[in-house]
């Protein structure tokens, strides 16, 4: 008797951008400023159980050889989970995903199943927690054990907020050691070293955070800026 043969993976075909989708970017530099990334496939919801891949770049051409070559690894990577749309909607929000893979997906959906979904998050939403230290504290000791979650922190000068940022696709441990080793801007390297100087941390409760983290913390970063206009978030630091 013949085996039967496997289910595939995925499928090539064509995804539409009326609904939702997934991205897929090739890095090779590691670029933070995304400008070299290169678009090469989207990922559409599963097909008869198969989720659907259209190719934005031609197999064909030499240019795209290895950007090709590390899209497909990872597409027979995440979409082998037994789950694979849920997966693939899910690593993009994973550290793994944006901070040490040459390949970087991105997740869109419709105006009108994000705003349904926002709205649904404001419902269940449990609150930030909040937690302040000095610029000194947090040099002295990096082992911080709220680091590994997410939200919002804000940095501040004689009591005014000066900076306010976000954990995106980071740990909020991470940006702010990334934030106290910037000194490429002189005014800002005299913020992040003077020992007295506060930091504010807004924290989600981890558990929660891993489902809508993203609504709820970019949410509170832009009303952050946009009522107390702080300094440098006009600047790149």
């Amino acid at each position: 008797m013949q085996a039967e043969s496997p289910t595939p993976r995925w499928i090539e075909g064509t995804v539409s951008r009326s609904g939702e989708y997934c991205t897929l970017s090739y890095d090779p530099g590691r670029d933070v400023s995304r400008a070299s990334w290169l678009a090469v496939a989207l990922v559409g919801p599963p097909s008869g159980g198969v989720p659907v891949v259209e190719f934005l770049v031609s197999s064909s051409d030499p240019q795209f050889n290895e950007a090709v070559a590390e899209v497909v690894r990872d597409l027979d990577i995440i979409l082998g989970d037994r789950d694979p749309w849920w997966y693939a909607k899910y690593w993009t929000t994973t550290v793994g995903n944006l901070g040490y893979s040459t390949v970087h997906w991105g997740y869109r959906m419709p105006l009108e199943e994000g705003l349904r979904d926002f709205m649904v998050s404001l419902q269940e939403f449990e609150g930030f927690t909040r937690q302040s230290f000095t610029v000194g504290q947090l040099r002295a000791d990096s082992n911080w054990p709220w680091g590994d979650a997410y939200g919002v922190y804000c940095f501040l000068v004689n009591g005014n907020v000066v900076y306010v940022g976000r954990a995106a696709g980071n740990t909020v441990g991470e940006r702010l050691w990334d934030q106290l080793r910037s000194t490429s801007d002189p005014e800002w390297a005299r913020v992040v070293s003077t020992d007295e100087n506060t930091v504010e941390v807004l924290l989600l409760n981890k558990d929660w955070a891993e489902k809508r983290s993203a609504h709820m913390a970019c949410a509170l970063e832009c009303y952050l800026i946009a009522k107390l206009d702080p300094e440098f978030n006009s600047r790149s630091v």
